[in-house]
């Protein structure tokens, strides 16, 4: 059963709850939202400098993976992934699927949960890395990595938050938020959605806006401060912090 994939990694998580804790990364292509951008690029393979040279002057910042998931990628067989899985697993981990848009290759994400649970491997937890648009899976093995995106994305209010998703998001029981913050507006925004849809502040994490380490660490202050303020938490990059502007490590 061959599937296409951009990534396919063993590292840490590097943000929110399970920041620090040893994870599978399995990135998927396609996503729905073109953060930063004006216009969608064509699916091809692109330096993420030069992406960055495309943004938008409404955008605050640009996805900073858009290279990786628009590339063309690989093809691999599921048996291929949880074989790769088994021989690197040891103790306590996280299998991660993010992109992109996960969610657009549900039936893929589920084929590899149905492989890696019919050799009895179990994760610590699956965790899909979804910007909070598309429909989840419904499965408390499953732990939703929600980033709603700001109008410092770009992206136009009625393509990046959707009521009835979010909504369904609630009532699932594994679920934390989080928000890019670039500036003191980033975080009341953040805010106000929090409040409209009753998300639970305890379960919301603000996360510093950065390409490289040396702009996590000038933003991370003032994003620290405003989690102290709004009584949020704080998502550390530990990718960036550690790898600077590296991808898939």
């Amino acid at each position: 059963m061959g599937i296409r994939l951009v990534d396919l990694f063993y590292s840490i998580q590097g943000e929110g709850r399970y920041a620090g804790k040893p994870a599978f990364f399995i990135r998927f292509p396609e996503c729905n939202l073109f953060c930063g951008l004006e216009k969608p690029l064509k699916p091809g393979n692109y330096d993420q400098e030069y992406i960055n040279n495309l943004k938008s002057v409404n955008a605050g910042w640009v996805c900073d993976t858009m290279a990786q998931w628009l590339s063309n990628g690989f093809e691999i067989d599921i048996n291929d992934i949880v074989d790769y899985i088994s021989r690197l697993s040891s103790g306590s981990y996280n299998i991660v699927f993010t992109g992109g848009e996960p969610l657009i290759n549900r039936s893929n994400i589920l084929k590899i949960i149905d492989a890696v649970n019919s050799k009895n491997l179990k994760p610590y937890i699956y965790e899909i890395e979804t910007n909070g648009t598309m429909e989840p899976i419904e499965d408390d093995s499953i732990s939703y990595n929600i980033s709603l995106k700001l109008s410092g994305s770009g992206m136009k209010r009625s393509k990046r938050i959707n009521s009835n998703i979010i909504r369904k998001f609630l009532l699932l029981k594994n679920t934390w938020w989080k928000f890019v913050i670039s500036n003191r507006n980033d975080a009341m925004e953040a805010i106000e959605i929090m409040d409209e849809y009753g998300i639970k502040r305890d379960s919301v994490y603000f996360m510093p806006a950065a390409f490289s380490r040396d702009e996590l660490v000038k933003n991370s202050v003032e994003v620290i401060e405003m989690c102290k303020e709004f009584g949020v938490n704080y998502s550390p990059r530990l990718q960036i912090f550690i790898y600077d502007k590296y991808v898939g490590v």
